[in-house]
């Protein structure tokens, strides 16, 4: 009985040996990580900033096949920052290196945190931890909030509601911040005075500031879609915050107001052959228009000119726009499309569609053919005819001369 018991031992003893066998440690050499050229330890933390994109470059050598995840993981914070691979093969003797990226809040408390980095294969993940210090900005600002109407119409005010808050160790002192819309040469500038550091010390934490601006959209802007961008900076740091909102103007010079009619959308074009189209451009708003013109579409197959680029047309006028098409001796025979874009500012008004047909260079196309071969045949029959009328007047002589 005791030898049986013995026996079952050593049974029990195999199995268990052959699980912790399979289920052994991924076999790679020590995890290493580095953060734009600094290597991590743990013999001291690693200085990072709140609310920056932390570069984590994580690097082993492989001592055996397998297929495996690399995640990078900053432990501490109320929500899970966190960054990982896809799986990948790797093979023995060879050297990985994967670059995770973290996220650091700008609202994660200034203290130490533990970064955790993992290599996760058929055996037990590998594991190397390090220490982070997360520091606050010794100056910085952001731009929290912009509040705008969503549409405006031309000739009224857009008031802006806009928060910065100080995300900065220090004060921030005499802030400024600046609303522009460039694309219709707006600017104004307001100061906010200082904005306090969060400093839990305090017993007022007031480490934002509101304030409101006003633009007067020019009562000539066009409809469309413009950006506000804010701009907050401060007397004592060069640290700039810019953040911009989208809103629509309703102005004048919508599409319908411009008519563009085109001139000979189709055309037959040899390789290394040029021809142009044309396009007559005519503003029907009340008060004058800016227009500009690009092509789009001919890469690889043609280059364009065109003249005028930019016009300026007051109530009904209307000016023709050349485009100057050279086709590349290379270019692939067969149809080809191209666009112009006929804008006002940074708003597309009409799309007009060309197309070229672009034939083998030093082919003869058929109505030229025809038109040879009908040349040919008047010469010939002229000729014939001539050569008739003076054989009849050579026999008519000679027989009159026979007579006498």
């Amino acid at each position: 009985m005791a030898k049986k018991n013995i026996s079952l031992f050593f049974v029990f003893l195999t199995a268990v040996l052959t699980v912790m066998t399979a289920v052994s440690a991924l076999n790679i050499s020590p995890i290493e990580a580095n953060v734009r050229g600094n290597y991590l330890n743990s013999f001291a933390p690693f200085s990072v900033e709140r609310g920056d994109s932390l570069p984590v470059q994580v690097s082993f050598t492989a001592w055996e096949n397998d297929t495996v995840t690399v995640s990078a993981e900053i432990e501490g914070y109320k929500k899970s920052i966190e960054s990982k691979t896809g799986s990948f093969d790797i093979i023995e003797g060879v050297t990985y290196d994967k670059t995770l990226t973290l996220k650091i809040p700008t609202d994660i408390d200034s203290e130490t945190y533990s970064l955790s980095i993992k290599v996760s294969g058929k055996g037990t993940p590998e594991y190397a931890n390090f220490e982070l210090e997360i520091q606050r900005d010794s100056f910085g600002l952001e731009v929290i909030s912009i509040w705008t109407p969503s549409v405006v119409a031309a000739g009224k005010v857009l008031t802006a509601n806009i928060v910065v808050k100080n995300r900065g160790s220090h004060d921030a002192e005499e802030v400024f911040i600046k609303a522009s819309i460039p694309e219709l040469g707006l600017e104004k500038i307001v100061f906010a005075n200082d904005i306090v550091n969060d400093d839990a010390d305090r017993e007022v934490r007031d480490d934002s500031i509101e304030k409101t601006i006003s633009l007067i959209i020019p009562a000539t802007a066009r409809k469309g879609t413009y950006n506000l961008i804010v701009e907050a900076s401060m007397e004592n740091s060069d640290t700039t915050a810019v953040k911009q909102r989208a809103f629509s103007v309703d102005g004048v010079g919508e599409a319908t107001a411009t008519a563009i009619l085109p001139k000979d959308v189709n055309k037959k074009v040899a390789q290394g052959k040029a021809t142009t189209f044309e396009m007559t451009i005519m503003n029907l708003a009340e008060t004058s228009q800016s227009y500009s013109i690009d092509i789009a579409g001919t890469e690889g197959w043609a280059s364009t000119q065109i003249s005028p680029m930019d016009i300026t047309l007051g109530k009904e006028e209307s000016k023709t726009v050349t485009v100057y098409l050279n086709v590349d001796n290379t270019a692939m025979l067969g149809n080809h499309a191209l666009v112009a874009n006929v804008k006002s500012g940074n708003t597309v008004l009409q799309q007009v569609n060309f197309m070229v047909d672009v034939t083998k260079a030093g082919e003869i196309d058929a109505l030229m053919i025809s038109a040879i071969i009908l040349a040919v045949i008047l010469v010939v029959l002229i000729v014939a005819l001539i050569m008739l009328k003076a054989q009849g007047t050579s026999k008519t002589s000679t027989e009159e001369v026979s007579y006498y």
